[in-house]
């Protein structure tokens, strides 16, 4: 048998495949995950106004925040990067959420093409010819 506390108590922060979910912004600001961001970053959440629901991704380098305006009833979902504050608004918290994984294989493509090893060694300047094993001896 399960404990209806517990239960509502797990949905404070649950683990859904690639995010942690936030309810609210109290339950953002205990979170772990809001004590590892960058202080600007957290200082500029806890400021906003209008959040509503909060998404952390399992990296803990994005996040989407939905804000919800009562002037106009509507809701906003922001894509963000954590470390560089880069940031993009949608209508719907799929596409906000599928501009994170782009993010995350964007920022992926970039870090594996810095560390692949070059496939042409360098030019010697003398010869025209690339240095392999056996040459330049």
């Amino acid at each position: 048998m399960s404990n209806f506390f517990s239960f509502v108590s797990a949905q404070e922060h649950s683990t859904t495949s690639q995010y942690r979910h936030y309810v609210s912004k109290k339950a953002l600001l205990k979170s772990d995950d809001f004590k590892a961001m960058p202080k600007e970053f957290r200082e500029a959440v806890t400021l906003m106004k209008n959040g509503f629901d909060y998404h952390v991704h399992i990296s803990g380098s994005y996040m989407v925040i939905t804000l919800y305006f009562s002037r106009d009833m509507s809701y906003t979902h922001l894509a963000i990067c954590v470390t560089t504050g880069e940031m993009y608004s949608y209508t719907s918290i799929k596409e906000a959420k599928a501009k994170v994984s782009l993010m995350i294989a964007e920022a992926k493509d970039r870090e594996s093409a810095t560390d692949k090893p070059e496939e042409n060694p360098p030019e010697d300047s003398n010869t025209g010819k690339g240095k392999g094993k056996d040459q330049g001896k």
